[in-house]
């Protein structure tokens, strides 16, 4: 933002709107909002009644970013919990990108970003080993990826205990309200909101729908059942006719690719005389997946836009060639929101310890050829 002002023509003496801005740089309206503030703070800009943010000054003296020396030289570290020994494909990849982000990031900033894979060998005996470790290596926050494996309300007050801070990263809502009692205070938290985000996009285009099907394995409820939960919300709140298809084979722990596909696709053919019918309907998948497999069924039996429609979830790479409607966790906002609560830490240590801070993100919706 402070490179965008100083590139203004000289005559232009106040900032646009704060959606402009979010169009133009790519980044939430959340993201603008704080930008400003923190220029606020520095003399930047002033806020000027029913005119807007007014330019004070084009560029700062000295360091462009105060943050720069707070930053400099520092190690943080990302904690998280992958399934490389369990699958062959990395099943883990929102970690692997909110990591990538954030490393970006701190590294503009002259910091380092270290990984720890909890189920490492090294660290199979227990949180204390990897505590030890960080303090070996000066670390004095963590940022966390949550995962089942990780007790994380144990580990959080472990790490305080040795004063390192801990910022949990939840990719859902539902992950969130299980685990919100267990934070010792000091505990700051990320937080995707996929539940509003999928609300959100049913309430602009789904009113007249007539049937909505949301389709999952029975092994994978414990991830999923939060995403239907919000459609069965608004199923309730606009009178739609709402219908679970949760599949129970093939009998396997961890779905594969294949699997799920197989699981999408034999989940519309259960229900082939209701898409008949000639009703408005969507199809939402707990995953791409299951889409990829539930497309497959609509592409056999020529049902199509816009009577039918499919929305799955992840944007998962390996499947972006089926060109499916997606949401995206939006690895790039955590990462941000992530270094924001770092960089109050550093700024204000001892405070920061004392009180837990949480930021809300929501999944960005992919519009393709399978949504309208």
């Amino acid at each position: 933002l402070m490179d965008y002002i100083a590139a203004l023509p000289d005559h232009v003496e106040y900032l646009p709107y704060e959606y402009v801005m979010e169009k133009q740089l790519h980044v939430s309206r959340e993201s603008v909002r704080r930008a400003l503030q923190e220029l606020r703070n520095i003399g930047m800009i002033k806020t000027v009644r029913n005119r807007g943010s007014k330019i004070i000054r084009r560029r700062l003296s000295g360091p462009a970013v105060a943050d720069t020396d707070l930053l400099q030289d520092r190690q943080f570290a990302f904690i998280f919990v992958s399934n490389t020994e369990s699958r062959e494909r990395d099943y883990g990849y929102l970690p692997w990108n909110v990591s990538s982000a954030l490393e970006k990031v701190l590294s503009m900033h002259g910091s380092t970003l270290l990984m720890y894979d909890m189920r490492g060998s090294e660290y199979r005996e227990g949180e204390n080993k990897l505590v030890t470790e960080l303090m070996r290596q000066k670390i004095n926050a963590a940022v966390i990826h949550y995962n089942r494996e990780i007790d994380i309300g144990k580990l959080s007050l472990l790490l305080l205990g040795h004063d390192i801070k801990p910022v949990i990263l939840f990719r859902s809502m539902s992950h969130f309200e299980d685990h919100k009692h267990c934070f010792p205070r000091g505990t700051d938290f990320v937080c995707m909101n996929n539940e509003r985000a999928l609300y959100e996009k049913l309430e602009k285009s789904c009113k007249s729908t007539r049937n909505i099907f949301y389709v999952t394995h029975e092994n994978d409820r414990g991830w999923s059942d939060s995403r239907s939960h919000a459609v069965e919300l608004f199923c309730r709140e606009y009178s739609v006719k709402f219908t679970r298809l949760t599949m129970d084979i093939p009998k396997s722990d961890l779905l594969t690719l294949e699997e799920r596909r197989y699981c999408g696709y034999n989940a519309i053919i259960s229900v082939l005389e209701e898409l008949r019918d000639g009703k408005e309907t969507m199809i939402l998948a707990a995953n791409d997946e299951y889409a990829i497999g539930v497309l497959d069924a609509l592409t056999e039996l020529k049902l199509s836009l816009p009577r039918v429609q499919l929305i799955g979830y992840d944007n998962e790479i390996d499947c972006r060639k089926y060109k499916i409607s997606t949401f995206d966790f939006n690895a790039d906002e955590f990462a941000a929101e992530a270094f924001y609560l770092l960089k109050c830490y550093i700024k204000n240590p001892e405070e920061s310890l004392r009180i837990s801070n949480g930021r809300l993100i929501n999944s960005t919706y992919i519009h393709r050829s399978t949504a309208l």
